[in-house]
C-alpha cells in the first residue's frame, strides 16, 4: 500500500514540475456532444420537477389527512 502512494506523490511530483503525469505521453480530451449535455439537463429537470410533483402530492395528502380530524 505505501509503494501506491509513493507512486502517486512521484506523479504528482512530476506533474507539478512539468506538466505531465508520465514524460512524452499526451492525454486524450474528453468531448461530449451538446445533444448529450443537453439531454442530461432535461432529463435531471424533468426528474426534479417529477419528484417534487410527487411528493407535493403526498405532503398534501398528508396534510389534509390531519386536518380532517380538526374540521
Amino acid at each position: 500500500m505505501y509503494s501506491v502512494y509513493k507512486e502517486k506523490d512521484e506523479m504528482l511530483g512530476r506533474y507539478y514540475e512539468t506538466g505531465e503525469f508520465v514524460p512524452g505521453q499526451r492525454g486524450t480530451r474528453v468531448v461530449f456532444s451538446w445533444g448529450k449535455i443537453i439531454g442530461q439537463y432535461v432529463f435531471w429537470f424533468a426528474s426534479f420537477y417529477a419528484q417534487y410533483q410527487i411528493y407535493f402530492w403526498i405532503g398534501r395528502r398528508i396534510f389534509v389527512f390531519f386536518v380532517s380530524f380538526f374540521v
